[in-house]
């Protein structure tokens, strides 16, 4: 039993852990919504062997923005018990991708909180270009975002994951908000089958 006071399973995993080095070897960002504590892997891996907790998917903080450094060198250190969520954008290259799943990432997180962007428009741009890079790749999409502007985008979330891409959410939101979202993709499915229905 764990100081937990319950049993914890085997092979049990921390879905989201954001790890900060040194700044002298990983500075953060220029832009950031926040200065970063320290929190390294050797504290972190102590912690969740404590939790009893045995696997990890370690997440690209807004932070550290595009620069996945800190996150890579937490992978290269946990190769068989670790998994990766990055941070891209237009300027990351094929290349850096295809180092990114050797590592052992999965998935991007599209922060549109943090590095806001504050219309549907733009963050369904970022959305396509986004998709359209990682879903050769097997990847899926980590969206943090408002709740409202979440259900605006209802239609483009059911056609992507429609395509096969795996677009998970990631941000609690009201209850109101999630109903919207609902009767959002709803209405979209109801629309899709009807036009299908008269051609």
């Amino acid at each position: 039993m764990t100081e937990l006071g319950f049993d914890v399973p085997a092979g049990a995993t921390d879905c989201h852990m954001h790890i900060f080095g040194d700044p002298a070897e990983f500075p953060p960002a220029a832009w950031r919504a926040y200065n970063p504590t320290p929190a390294t892997l050797p504290t972190y891996n102590a912690e969740a062997a404590r939790m009893g907790l045995s696997r990890v998917v370690f997440v690209q903080p807004s932070a550290y923005g595009t620069d996945n450094a800190c996150m890579k060198a937490a992978l290269r250190a946990r190769p068989d018990t670790s998994r990766g969520i990055a941070v891209i954008d237009a300027a990351t290259r094929d290349t850096e991708l295809r180092e990114l799943k050797k590592l052992g990432v999965r998935g991007v997180r599209l922060n549109l909180v943090s590095n806001g962007i504050p219309d549907i428009a733009a963050a369904t741009a970022q959305l396509q270009e986004t998709a359209a890079r990682v879903k050769k790749l097997g990847w899926h999409i980590q969206i943090y975002a408002q709740s409202d502007l979440l259900a605006g985008k209802a239609a483009w979330l059911n056609d992507a994951q429609k395509a096969g891409l795996a677009v998970i959410p990631t941000i609690a939101i009201s209850r109101a908000a999630w109903d919207a979202l609902q009767r959002e993709r709803r209405q979209h499915e109801v629309a899709e089958r009807d036009g299908i229905a008269e051609a």
